[in-house]
């Protein structure tokens, strides 16, 4: 007989029941476990939906500890939370936000985010952020953190935004790295 069906709705019920305070916990029992996001895994949906409460919560100091420490060590794994939770994510611009200061902060590799993580498929990036990121980019005291809000804005730029591109245009008048960038993006 098989009891998979009752393991899984227990995994169900588990995901929507847990506390937000025990997300962290959660959060750390699966990098720690090496817990993957494969929905086909023993665990299912489980991993995906945890992971998709905490990003909603980023605003969370001890959930979004817990959200760096597991992309940190995801050894790859993250793909799949990506890939995994495109349909049940649904992050406002305040949480978008939460995520990426925490990201640029703990120094996780942004590129390796953006190019094979799958954040635009999941609505993580988006274009509407650019003057978030533009903020974000001008307030930077480290050059690291710099280049990373450099490399972002040019991520969610659409050429084809008049808006976007005014935007830009306008830091480019008084920062020659973002008009090199912003020439090389839009020029033929």
């Amino acid at each position: 007989q098989s009891f998979t069906g009752s393991y899984r709705m227990f995994l169900f019920d588990l995901a929507k029941s847990l506390p937000d305070s025990d997300l962290p916990r959660m959060l750390q029992w699966m990098r720690t476990k090496g817990i993957t996001f494969d929905i086909h895994s023993s665990f299912s949906h489980f991993p995906v939906k945890i992971a998709v409460r905490a990003l909603q919560q980023m605003h969370e100091p001890k959930i979004r500890d817990a959200v760096v420490g597991l992309i940190r060590n995801s050894g790859g794994r993250v793909e799949g939370l990506f890939e995994a939770a495109a349909q049940d994510l649904d992050l406002s611009a305040t949480a978008r936000q939460h995520f990426w200061l925490a990201m640029v902060e703990a120094g996780i590799d942004l590129r390796e985010l953006v190019l094979f993580g799958g954040v635009r498929e999941a609505g993580i990036l988006q274009p509407e952020d650019l003057s978030f990121i533009a903020t974000q980019y001008r307030a930077a005291a480290r050059d690291d953190h710099r280049a990373c809000w450099l490399d972002f804005l040019f991520w969610v730029f659409d050429p084809t935004n008049a808006a976007a591109l005014d935007a830009l245009s306008e830091i480019a008048n008084t920062d020659p790295l973002i008009a090199d960038k912003l020439a090389a993006h839009t020029s033929c």
